[in-house]
């Protein structure tokens, strides 16, 4: 190998080197941006499951709250018997 062959042999690889530097910076930082575009993507999809299952839960709150309410509302409304009531008309009837 003279050394013109070693001198184009180097040139090569020193491109070789410097293509790859290249390739390698901006295809990280590339990542780096759609890593973050993910990440956001990611946050915003918990963020709405977890707004949609907080509503949920304040809707089975405010029903419950409602059934409450009226049962409340039931037995504030509630007296007490005057007389016994047979359970079955004919035992009634017979007494």
């Amino acid at each position: 190998m003279d050394t013109t062959q070693a001198f184009s042999l180097i040139f090569i690889l020193c491109w070789a080197v410097v293509l790859l530097w290249i390739g390698y910076r901006y295809g990280h930082i590339d990542g780096q941006e759609k890593g973050k575009q993910l990440a956001l993507a990611d946050q915003e999809e918990s963020f709405n499951e977890l707004s949609r299952k907080l509503g949920e839960a304040r809707l089975l709150n405010r029903r419950l709250l409602d059934h409450f309410d009226i049962l409340e509302a039931r037995l504030l409304n509630l007296e007490a018997p005057l007389e016994k009531a047979s359970v079955h008309p004919l035992i009634g009837r017979a007494s």
